[in-house]
């Protein structure tokens, strides 16, 4: 239990400390902006140090595109056993690149050589293949089964979220581009009914995580709830008989306020009670071994 309690205290520490602090920018070089944004504060001083350390590298180009020699400068300066030179190659261009001194492979960062060829190449960006989930700041955002298409790095069209959505606006700029003049209105009218009758079938059967079963499943049972008046809101059905419904699911929820004006009196202990300087304290009902300091409720 110790165990557990340091290292989960230590891990929350890491998470505040990401979240409050802005990362020290050392090179203001376009890789280490999009190192910022994606590792955690630790990782990236990790980071900087490599990135630092790419400085003392040369590149050179064996075959374009796909090979390069790394060069240390003055290699004289260093022992007979220190490796002075490196073989980079990317491969399926730039979305991969790897060196033979395997410090991806160990580490779970790229290595200074690596760094160096971006740099050479001109790419801004890390590729996405060898960035670790687990070094950056959405690392502990992992979901059991049931949920983990509601993961940032896992969004499907299985999550209510992103189908509702998605489906939404898209509908809102048919509705922007059909609205410009009649002709347009005429061809998106033809859209939409010819979508209508393809999607009723294929809409027969349902998987539950649509907006209105979500809705209907989370009714109490015996009660009937209504998510939107039926009348008197001007959505209705259109002159065409379209009757698509009422936006369900996009009303404000209904607000139950108590009957009568709501009070603003609040149990002031005696200290605070203008009127306890010149008054004795009231009886309090129902408690005759009542402390003197006792409040009137």
């Amino acid at each position: 239990m110790r165990l557990l309690f340091d290292r989960e205290a230590n891990e929350n520490y890491e998470e505040r400390r990401t979240k409050i602090m802005l990362p020290a920018m050392r090179l203001n070089t376009p890789l280490e902006f999009h190192a910022s944004k994606i590792y955690t504060v630790a990782m990236f001083e990790k980071f900087g140090e490599i990135l630092y350390e790419a400085g003392q590298y040369r590149v050179e180009e064996v075959e374009k595109g796909s090979k390069y020699y790394v060069h240390r400068y003055d290699p004289e300066k260093h022992d007979k056993w220190c490796r002075v030179m490196y073989i980079v190659e990317v491969l399926a261009a730039g979305e991969e690149i790897a060196c033979e001194c395997g410090g991806f492979e160990h580490t779970g960062l790229l290595c200074c050589h690596s760094i160096k060829v971006l740099d050479f190449l001109g790419i801004s960006r890390i590729p996405s293949k060898h960035i670790i989930k687990r070094w950056t700041r959405d690392a502990r955002d992992i979901l059991p089964d049931h949920l983990a298409h509601l993961q940032k790095d896992q969004i499907s069209a299985n999550s209510i979220t992103f189908r509702h959505t998605n489906l939404y606006t898209h509908a809102l700029e048919v509705v922007r581009l059909g609205d410009a003049n009649p002709i347009a209105y005429e061809c998106a009218m033809d859209l939409l009914r010819s979508a209508m009758d393809k999607l009723t079938p294929l809409a027969a059967d349902h998987d539950g995580l649509g907006l209105q079963h979500r809705i209907e499943f989370s009714k109490p049972k015996g009660t009937q709830i209504s998510v939107l008046p039926e009348t008197g809101n001007g959505y209705g059905s259109d002159a065409e008989g379209s009757a698509i419904g009422n936006f369900t699911g996009l009303s404000p929820p209904e607000r139950k306020r108590k009957a009568g004006r709501p009070t603003n009196n609040t149990d002031k202990p005696p200290y605070d009670d203008r009127g306890a300087k010149s008054k004795k304290y009231k009886n309090v009902p129902h408690l005759d071994s009542a402390p003197a300091s006792s409040t009137s409720k």
